[in-house]
């Protein structure tokens, strides 16, 4: 088997948030009547939510440890997060150490480990359960992402009789067991390789998860083979009512285990009975029919499950080959594989031939109309071959085979449009993450445009606030300059009245010395 990481596996919420069923109940009751009455302290190492802390005697010390938190969080007692091959507690701390449905769970590597930290932290007593004489292949599905074959529950080991009472063998011995739960669906390999081979690995239980690679398992049983399932279940049963395969056993077993001795009591390892279920009584009181909530599988005896208004629904181990019941009642056979209702034909006084139907793993459907008056008793004669229902069953009514083919290829037809639209959404989504990606880039770019035109517009406002500058700077020059330019004006003006002085002057000196000169000739 894989060894599995479980560090997201046993985290999920959604596997401790859910109530226990009838089956795990019957566990809970068996486990907490083996508890001795001087066990005074007790630990449930990988208690999960508290299925069984919870309602263990509040008169004793309790603790549970589990490696989910998420589970710890429904636990009342005392809990923490501790690993099974290293509990944090000191030898002998508990007087009895319980492990239910822990031990398949843990990988061959730390198993061994596992088992001294159990027998280590206990001062006397050890309680287990574990699945008895599963067939792990039963419950194996193939991860559809790496094809990984794995266990739903990531069971590791079936258990016996036998192989449990030798867990600490020479150091503690069982000093009681039980066989409790609901008997399994299937006891022989065999068929369960042929359901296999005609219709998969199929199996509901939505929170498996693969341990190789972590991919959810999604389990999508198909109408057609859910209706092979019906047909193989039907031919389990026959075969295990005739005793060609074994009667299926209960699912769990508990055993008690006392350090103070060593050798097991030799009862311990007769294993639960696995013979097929004797004859039909010849008449049954409706108060002496057993009163189940829900349908059970393989019972031994006839049972009765409250059903509709006026109507008695009682489950047979073995079909009558004739029933009549007190007072005379309408009577109808339910067969599982054709999912109909037959209704027994009335032969002589008040008998009802029984026809040839399949039965499920809970047995065979008979319902009672009480409309006119409550049932009293009910009366069986002889027996119906219970391999005849599969020669019979096309006979009856082909139809809703063919009606479940003709469904089966119409679901095959939208599961091809199904995965046509599911690519191209891939493809489509694939191009709409192309676009954001190029709309990011885009508006990016726009954001480094936008910071280098506010950069831009900066300078222009400098260069703007400069140009203002030196326009008023030009301005006031220019004042200047025309200022200058009327000086000059004035002052050329005055160099013209000054140059026309002097030439006058010159001419003026002239006249003067022109005049001197003749008189000094004279002297």
């Amino acid at each position: 088997m894989i060894k599995p990481d479980s560090s997201s596996y046993y985290q999920q919420e959604a596997l401790w948030s859910e109530d226990i069923g009838t089956s795990a109940r019957e566990v809970r009751d068996a486990v907490l009547a083996m508890i001795p009455e001087d066990a005074r302290s007790i630990l449930d190492v990988g208690c999960g939510n508290g299925a069984i802390t919870n309602h263990l005697p509040e008169d004793r010390r309790v603790e549970g440890c589990d490696i989910s938190q998420a589970a710890l969080a429904h636990v009342r007692y005392p809990s923490r997060v501790a690993e099974i091959t290293a509990l944090p507690f000191a030898d002998g701390a508990f007087d009895l150490v319980l492990a239910t449905d822990v031990l398949e769970h843990i990988p061959e590597g730390e198993y061994r480990k596992a088992l001294d930290e159990l027998y280590r932290v206990s001062a006397r007593w050890l309680l287990v359960a574990v699945p008895y004489n599963e067939i792990l292949d039963a419950a194996t599905v193939d991860c559809a992402s790496c094809a990984c074959c794995f266990h739903v529950h990531w069971h590791q080991r079936s258990y016996s009789a036998e192989r449990l009472s030798r867990l600490w063998e020479g150091k503690a011995g069982v000093v009681s067991h039980a066989f409790c739960g609901a008997r399994w669906r299937w006891s022989s390999p065999l068929v369960v390789q042929l359901l296999h081979l005609i219709n998969g690995r199929h199996y509901d239980f939505e929170h498996a998860q693969c341990p190789n690679c972590g991919t959810t398992y999604q389990p999508k049983p198909t109408e057609l083979s859910v209706a092979l399932e019906r047909r193989v279940e039907a031919l389990h049963y026959a075969l295990a009512l005739t005793g060609r395969v074994a009667w299926p056993q209960r699912s769990e077993m508990v055993m008690l285990f006392d350090k103070t001795i060593v050798a097991s009591k030799p009862d311990v390892l007769t294993e639960d009975d696995h013979s097929p279920p004797g004859t039909l009584p010849l008449q049954i009181a409706r108060e002496d029919l057993s009163l189940l909530a829900d349908p059970d599988n393989y019972k031994r005896a006839p049972y009765l499950v409250p059903g509709l208004a006026k109507t008695a629904t009682i489950f047979l181990p073995r079909l009558p080959a004739r029933v009549r019941t007190t007072p005379n009642l309408p009577l109808a056979l339910y067969d599982p594989v054709t999912q109909q209702e037959v209704s027994l034909q009335p032969s002589t006084e008040g008998w009802h031939s029984v026809p040839a139907v399949a039965a499920s793993r809970s047995g065979y459907l008979l319902r009672v109309t009480e409309s006119l008056a409550p049932m009293a008793s009910i009366l069986f004669e002889g027996e119906v071959d219970p391999f005849l229902s599969e020669a019979s069953i096309r006979s009856r009514d082909a139809a809703p085979e063919l009606r479940v083919i003709e469904l089966s290829r119409l679901n095959e037809e939208l599961e091809g449009k199904r995965a046509a639209g599911e690519e191209r959404i891939e493809a489509i989504l694939r191009l709409c993450s192309e676009l954001e990606a190029s709309r990011v880039q885009a508006e990016k770019r726009i954001q480094e445009l936008l910071k280098f035109a506010e950069e831009l517009e900066a300078k222009r406002s400098a260069s703007e606030g400069r140009v203002e500058e030196l326009l008023h700077l030009c301005s006031g020059l220019e004042v200047g300059r025309a200022e200058s330019e009327h000086r000059i004006q004035e002052l050329l003006r005055l160099a013209e009245e000054l140059e026309a002085k002097r030439v006058a002057a010159e001419e003026r000196i002239h006249l003067l010395l022109k005049k001197e000169a003749p008189d000094a000739k004279t002297e």
